[in-house]
């Protein structure tokens, strides 16, 4: 009896550990943040089409099609801006792990210097203005 409750608690520990692991959305379980942005917005569009067949057979009516298409539109608009910063946000941080990587002599070091208060770019010291996207980094390099 004791040895099949031992084997019926270690499965019951190993689920208990595995769980996260499984779930979607997990760091290590596959799913990322992006992937969830595309699917809401696949989701909006397929609310949109059925919106428009609901149109077309008279289920609703036009303005309230029209009110509804408008709300859709901006939902999928603002999930698309959102993809977009994801996208770039994405982008520098590969450029970044890029430059750390090429650099044979290991100079360059994560926070160095004054960061651009608009895109949040490093800057070198004694600059005026960002290299990236000429924003003044006169209030950055008061407050550092």
């Amino acid at each position: 009896m004791a040895p099949l409750i031992g084997i019926v608690l270690g499965l019951l520990a190993l689920g208990v550990v595995a769980l996260p692991f499984l779930k979607r959305g997990h760091p290590l379980g596959g799913g990322d943040a992006l992937e969830v942005l595309q699917e809401r917005r696949k989701g909006i569009y397929r609310d949109i089409q059925v919106l428009h067949n609901d149109l077309n057979v008279g289920q609703v009516s036009q303005l309230e099609y029209q009110e509804r298409l408008q709300a859709y539109r901006l939902q999928a608009a603002l999930l698309l801006r959102d993809e977009d910063r994801f996208q770039e946000l994405d982008q520098r941080l590969e450029e970044a792990v890029l430059a750390l990587r090429q650099d044979p002599r290991g100079t360059l070091t994560v926070g160095e210097g004054p960061l651009c208060p608009s895109c949040g770019r490093p800057a070198r010291e004694g600059l005026t203005e960002c290299p990236s996207c000429g924003a003044s980094l006169h209030r950055s390099l008061s407050s550092s």
